[in-house]
């Protein structure tokens, strides 16, 4: 667990963004306001079609780093989508010419940067994904005053995001949304809602199979503690299965990547934690009696649960409502409190 709380903690400084979708900004007067810009974010949108763009405000301080990097998933690059990405504010000069459909405001410089798709396809570990990086651009702010990043194509539409800024930061909101965040992300890629969600589906139904078969083999009754901790435990070990069916799809497309330990990391914890939750759930309650050291130990599941994206914060939570709920309200006729 040492290992995985190192690996938390120094590989997303070099890889991990705080996801978001946009929507709306297809005019400069309603560009999306791209909050912190010096936070890295990843911000996932479609471009309807050719001849169309999309539009990002960033208020920047002289010297602040502008570091804007556009994906896109392989299926919108098969349909020859190629966006580029324009940089416009105070201060830059100009380097290069945008198409007529493009605003532009008055009296700012543009730094263009033409869309030109990496060969390969890049692999992301934290949500497991592939994609191609389109383009990138990066320059310093000349000035304070208000920036515009500008996402366009000329041919076609599809999907793109872009990743802003370089200072990894997470509040706990951000944190415990991704993994709701990442089926929107798998979808942007893609993937269709049954083959997202097939992979838990069968996780949890084997895993509360499993539990309800091996209660019976050992005589253990299925009281309200058996429900808390083994649907806690097999909405953990769903989560596992979607982590590993994501990172094999992925890895299909890529090949191994070294990174994909990340993604190994995150899903093997939920599943241990996930078997922890379902054996307690079996124990035979009268030779191995419900401690407050087990009460300890549903909530320490719990919070790395919470921590490393486990059960989807339900199943967290009701490990957590297992150890503080009174015994007697969950079917425990006896408890041993030493």
């Amino acid at each position: 667990m040492g290992l995985a709380l190192f690996l938390l903690i120094s590989i997303p400084s070099v890889t991990a963004h705080s996801p978001i979708f946009s929507g709306g900004n297809e005019r400069l007067d309603n560009a999306m306001v791209v909050d912190d810009p010096t936070k890295s974010w990843a911000i996932y949108n479609e471009l309807p079609g050719g001849g169309t763009a999309h539009y990002y405000r960033l208020e920047m301080k002289q010297g602040e780093g502008i570091v804007i990097s556009l994906i896109s998933p392989q299926a919108s690059v098969e349909k020859a989508f190629l966006p580029s990405l324009a940089i416009m504010g105070p201060g830059l000069g100009s380097d290069g010419e945008l198409p007529s459909f493009v605003e532009r405001p008055a009296d700012v410089g543009v730094l263009l940067v033409p869309g030109d798709p990496s060969p390969t396809l890049k692999f992301e570990p934290f949500t497991p994904a592939a994609f191609h990086e389109i383009a990138k651009g990066a320059v310093d702010a000349p000035v304070n005053g208000t920036y515009y990043v500008v996402v366009f194509d000329v041919s076609v539409g599809g999907n793109y995001g872009i990743a802003v800024g370089t200072r990894e930061t997470f509040t706990a909101e951000e944190w415990l949304l991704i993994p709701f965040v990442s089926f929107r992300t798998y979808q942007w890629e893609g993937q269709s809602a049954l083959s997202i969600l097939a992979p838990s589906i069968v996780a949890f139904m084997v895993s509360v199979g499993y539990a309800a078969w091996a209660s019976r083999k050992r005589d253990v009754p299925i009281d309200g503690l058996w429900l808390l901790t083994v649907i806690s435990g097999s909405l953990m070990v769903a989560t596992a299965a979607s982590i590993f069916y994501q990172m094999t799809w992925g890895l299909a497309k890529v090949g191994w990547d070294a990174f994909a330990l990340v993604s190994i990391m995150f899903a093997t914890i939920p599943l241990l934690l996930g078997l922890m939750l379902i054996r307690i759930g079996l124990r035979d309650r009268r030779s191995r009696p419900f401690t407050s050291r087990t009460r300890l130990a549903l909530l320490v599941i719990g919070s790395f649960g919470l921590l490393f994206w486990a059960g989807w914060i339900v199943g967290p939570l009701l490990a957590m409502v297992s150890a503080v709920i009174p015994g007697r309200w969950i079917g425990i006729q006896a408890l041993d409190d030493l």
